[in-house]
């Protein structure tokens, strides 16, 4: 009869009760082994002891194993029996969680590592470093990992800027090691006025930002701006293991003259002007100036009173008025077309508010024949503009900038000014762009007069007079020396122009050919213009803005340099000035 309670352990088979001083004890029931009654001690004593294994046959179906006693209590019909899950809970032993379980602990390592990374995103996006400081930075700092404190504005400014730019310095002295390149460098004013000089190098289609020289009370001589460039030279080649073989400048007077006294020093220096520069000061001498002074009189007017302005963006399908600038290129083609996208709306708040206008303004407004003169100064400097837009690009050449001014002199627009546009040719390309133009695998010099290749030849012979024969071996496809099966029209498609001059060296075992290789190689890496160096001056801009006066120029390079390595490709350089 089940009388309740919990059910007596199956080791109890083995056992018996006893009473010994008034105190329980069991006793093994084969070895008479006294000891307490703790079942967990029982069980030990039953597997150990010498006679339970010597048990009589008579007693066949006692279990001989304790887990086969326990399991054959399970068919007891009496046994009260647990939930398996209970069960299973039961077996394990409950052991108390830490402290540890419940926090989210941050070690140095850990917090260096993640500084790291905060101050990257912070430089790389132009952050200013208070935000670090800002009470919902922390916040989401807080959510994210609760057990780490970002880094103090103070030490994103200090010892975080110092470990981050020599990380990327690393990484751009791997970058140009043992590699051929362009040195671009140009001058501004910062938003303190003080002049700067900031240089870059170039190699491969990608620009490195490398210095920003507070020139302080120095006069800008071309002798000083030479001694300047010697020096930036000689620093970067001994900083970063490459060699400076060419120099692209902007083409003011002092700065031609600075390329002569270079070349002076070094006969096989490569300098040439921005041919960017060239585009623009073309464009601006190609712009009527009477026809200019009226447009820009009508945009002033509508972008610098308020009621004009206002009424004119009621008016759909309308932009903001443009006025040109010196020193922005392509503005005098922006003006142009912005007074032509926005004469209908000029005309509509001219009917509508004539009596409130000024009487000027609405007589060369209602002047269509001054209409067709801008529509006329458009279509003229569109070339211009299109061909400057395209040698901005870091990956464009001096032999892509050849081939846009040959293509600019046979314009039909630009027939009426062809003295103009061949004057501004003479002075923008040199032999040295002839000479890449005509062994460009593309090009070929197709576009070049006898005149223009002789020029090409007569620079090779000047520098390297034994390579002359394979130059003029390359135009005639000399099978003996170059594969037929790299003039292919898919191979020259599908390679640009490096890569195929290296390709090329690897199929030839002719020293002279190898040679020739490694000259174009440079040549087709030389950007046709300095607006590399024009994109460092608007990071410039950015960062050491009015907001953030109190940058020094040093700081202020560091924070640049940092920005402009850590942008990756999330930006186009080409579309960036």
């Amino acid at each position: 009869m089940n009388k309740g309670g919990r059910p007596t352990d199956p080791i109890w088979e083995h056992f018996t009760r006893v009473e010994n001083n008034g105190k329980s004890e069991a006793m093994c029931n084969k070895c008479g082994h006294k000891q307490a009654v703790k079942v967990d001690r029982m069980k030990i004593h039953y597997k150990t002891c010498n006679k339970a294994e010597t048990s009589n046959s008579d007693n066949a179906k006692e279990p001989t194993d304790m887990t086969e006693s326990i399991k054959s209590e399970h068919d007891r019909p009496n046994r009260t029996e647990l939930p398996a899950e209970e069960s299973e809970t039961a077996k394990k032993r409950k052991v108390q969680l830490g402290l540890e379980k419940f926090v989210c602990k941050t070690s140095p390592e850990t917090k260096n590592q993640l500084d790291i990374i905060v101050s990257r995103f912070i430089y790389g996006c132009n952050i200013p470093f208070a935000v670090v400081e800002h009470e919902l930075f922390k916040n989401m700092i807080t959510a994210l990992r609760p057990g780490y404190q970002p880094p103090s504005r103070k030490t994103l400014a200090g010892d975080l800027l110092e470990t981050v730019n020599t990380e990327l310095q690393g990484t751009m002295q791997k970058e140009l090691a043992g590699k051929d390149v362009t040195l671009v460098e140009d001058g501004w004013s910062n938003v303190h006025n003080d002049p700067v000089t900031a240089t870059c190098v170039h190699v491969n289609g990608k620009s490195f930002f490398v210095k920003a020289t507070d020139n302080g009370s120095h006069k800008k001589t071309a002798q000083y701006c030479k001694d300047q460039c010697s020096e930036t030279m000689a620093e970067i080649e001994q900083k970063y293991g490459c060699k400076v073989r060419s120099i692209v400048t902007d083409n003011e007077k002092k700065m031609q003259k600075m390329k002569s006294l270079l070349q002076q020093d070094d006969d096989q220096l490569i300098v040439y002007g921005c041919s960017s520069h060239w585009l623009n000061l073309l464009g601006q001498q190609l712009t009527p100036s009477q026809t200019m002074k009226h447009v820009v009189e009508v945009q002033k007017y509508f972008r610098n009173h308020h009621q004009p302005s206002g009424w004119l963006k009621e008016v759909s399908d309308t932009v903001k008025p443009q006025i040109p600038g010196d020193t922005r290129w392509n503005s005098q083609l922006t003006c142009a077309d912005t007074f032509i996208r926005n004469h209908a709306g000029y005309s509509h708040v001219v009917n509508s508010h004539e009596e409130d206008l000024d009487k000027d303004i609405v007589k060369l407004i209602r002047n269509y024949n001054f209409l067709k003169q801008v529509k006329d100064l458009s279509k003229q400097l569109k070339p211009v503009g299109d061909a400057l837009d395209r040698l901005q690009g870091d990956k464009v050449n001096i032999a892509d900038a050849c081939d846009t001014w040959l293509s600019l002199l046979s314009d039909d627009y630009l027939q009426p000014h062809h003295e103009v546009v061949n004057a501004r040719f003479q002075l923008a390309i040199q032999p040295v762009h002839l000479f890449s133009y005509m062994l460009h695998p593309k090009y070929k010099g197709s576009k070049l007069s006898e005149k223009q290749q002789e020029e090409a030849r007569n620079w090779i012979t000047i520098q390297h007079p034994e390579l002359l024969p394979f130059v003029i071996c390359f135009s005639e496809e000399d099978d003996d020396l170059y594969p037929r099966s790299f003039f292919q029209p898919q191979v020259i498609s599908k390679l640009d122009p490096v890569s195929w001059w290296k390709s090329l060296k690897r199929a030839t075992k002719k020293n002279e050919i190898h040679k020739l290789a490694d000259i174009m190689t440079h040549l087709l890496s030389c950007p046709a213009s300095s607006a590399s160096v024009e994109r460092i001056f608007s990071s410039f801009g950015s960062i050491h803005s009015k907001l953030r006066n109190r940058l020094g120029v040093e700081r202020a390079t560091k924070l640049v340099f940092c920005y402009r390595m850590l942008r990756g490709k999330v930006y186009d350089d080409d579309n960036d000035y």
